[in-house]
């Protein structure tokens, strides 16, 4: 179902202070997830991150109102040559996390990911407790590829993660 008042766009400098509202009022759903930036320094060397063709971060927003972030999606640690990933993560805000507005930003991010960066694949890891995310990942016909043991720190503790790929069959390896 796509929803035509939802889009997406790269996160920018002038986005800082609705960002950081936006994570201040998320942090009870953001708990155990993510540790998003919550002020101007920590928002600044987020950004910083994504300054470059290998980390590139979006916002997920309602056309109507622009300025309230729904959600943030980002496609990290892009590998070329003949690998052609990314690594997908994302995370709603308090304004869109019980609504459909991360399956459709995230259809519009896959989209993007296959091609304006022709991309081959995507990758999502996921802790196996957060089920929203996992049921999410699925409905976007993300494969279960597997299980890592303690994959990421986060929160002071290192995590389980399951593995997702979804694989773009109509990229065209560019000579």
């Amino acid at each position: 179902m796509k929803d035509n008042h939802i889009d997406i766009r790269q996160l920018a400098i002038g986005d800082a202070d609705n960002f950081i509202e936006a994570m201040k009022l998320s942090t009870e759903i953001h708990t155990n997830w993510v540790n998003p930036p919550l002020d101007i320094q920590s928002f600044t060397d987020y950004l910083e991150k994504f300054n470059n063709d290998s980390n590139y971060s979006f916002i997920i927003y309602n056309k109507s109102t622009p300025e309230i972030i729904l959600g943030i999606v980002n496609i990290t640690q892009i590998i070329r040559g003949v690998f052609q990933n990314g690594f997908l993560s994302y995370f709603a805000t308090h304004h869109g996390h019980k609504t459909l507005t991360m399956y459709n930003g995230l259809q519009q991010i896959i989209n993007y990911a296959f091609g304006t960066l022709n991309l081959h694949r995507l990758e999502a890891n996921i802790q196996p407790d957060n089920i929203r995310s996992i049921n999410l990942i699925e409905r976007l016909n993300f494969e279960c590829e597997g299980y890592s043991k303690e994959y990421l720190f986060i929160n002071d503790k290192w995590r389980d993660h399951k593995r997702y790929a979804l694989i773009n069959n109509k990229h065209q390896l560019l000579k």
